[in-house]
């Protein structure tokens, strides 16, 4: 019905039946191109989108470097999910609750050093008495506004810190993290 109703549409404009062909034929091509077109970028719009890790926590006491990363990791489609603490405290014991299931465990965590209360070498030492599944599952990324050698001297030594960055994160260093 629609062939019959864009043909004789068409024939009245070029009153050639040919070149009425010629063109029903060009929008057809067009629109299974245009259909292939859409349906192949929504599929790479939808793998484009997918997330690098599924859980990723973020464990500092600024409110606002919290809000700034989370933002960051969600627009760079860094992990599913995003897991704030502002004490290091309350991550472990999120942590001991998540040991038994692993699909919930976080791949990264983001670590800052200076926090009140237990800072992120002492959040270090408490993360060494979880459970192996925890400790392998988790890869753990130590953040500071610090350029101390000291405080970087001390990240090295722990089996557990993947990479020690400054603060802020940005997308440059999102993309050299491979855990």
């Amino acid at each position: 019905m629609f062939c019959f109703f864009f043909i004789s549409t068409v024939y009245r404009v070029y009153s050639n039946l040919v070149d009425c062909v010629k063109v029903f034929l060009l929008a057809v091509m067009e629109c299974r191109i245009f259909i292939l077109y859409f349906y192949f970028y929504t599929q790479i719009g939808f793998s484009m989108s997918s997330h690098r890790y599924p859980v990723v926590m973020l464990i500092d006491d600024n409110e606002l470097d919290n809000f700034i990363n989370k933002k960051l990791l969600e627009n760079e489609h860094f992990a599913s999910n995003i897991l704030i603490h502002q004490s290091a405290i309350n991550a472990l014991d999120e942590l001991k609750k998540k040991a038994t299931t692993p699909g919930e465990l976080p791949n990264v965590i983001f670590l800052d050093i200076m926090m009140p209360g237990m800072d992120g070498f002492g959040f270090l030492e408490e993360f060494d008495k979880l459970p192996e599944q925890v400790k392998n599952h988790s890869k753990v990324v130590m953040l500071s506004t610090s350029e101390s050698f000291k405080d970087l001297n001390k990240a090295n030594q722990s089996r557990y810190v993947y990479k020690f960055l400054n603060k802020p994160l940005n997308k440059a260093i999102l993309d050299a993290i491979n855990v």
